[in-house]
């Protein structure tokens, strides 16, 4: 005799069958840098991201790192050739931590500090190396907004 369930007895979907038509949810992983008040030099790493639907909605987990309420500030400068390249850079205001790794390079800051790369057509896109330059640029432009203006930390700089 086959046995027979309600929906309720229904089995649960995974989390890559669940979007379906448009495409699965999947993790991956963006490379960003990393400012960490407790290491003397920054770092790559990798923001564990969520790709849900289309590869054009990307949500990163940079809380997982930076910490909970994050201040994000988008900062767009321009290269040598004319070129735009945008970045998201993450802090903690409130930390209390002096950041060791940007003392190094000569800024006073406290807590964390993440920056990830951004696209035209997708938000978030992954860290490459020909980006790294650029987003030290990203870095130091904010840094500078910051140190300026002290109160309240900007949303949006272009350089």
């Amino acid at each position: 005799m086959p046995v027979t369930r309600s929906a309720s007895q229904a089995p649960a979907r995974s989390l890559s069958t669940e979007y379906g038509k448009r495409g699965q949810r999947r993790l991956i992983n963006l490379p960003a840098l990393l400012f960490d008040e407790k290491k003397a030099k920054f770092q790559i790493i990798d923001v564990p991201t969520l790709q849900a639907g289309s590869y054009k909605e990307r949500y990163p987990f940079f809380e997982s790192i930076v910490g909970p309420k994050p201040h994000e500030c988008i900062v767009t400068v321009t290269d040598q050739g004319g070129h735009l390249h945008t970045f998201c850079i993450l802090t903690q205001p409130y930390a209390r931590e002096g950041n060791k790794c940007l003392s190094n390079l000569g800024w006073k800051w406290s807590g964390p500090v993440l920056v990830m790369k951004m696209g035209l057509y997708v938000d978030f896109v992954g860290l490459r190396t020909l980006d790294r330059d650029h987003g030290f640029d990203a870095l130091k432009a904010f840094l500078r907004t910051v140190t300026a203006q002290k109160w309240p930390l900007p949303t949006h700089i272009t350089e």
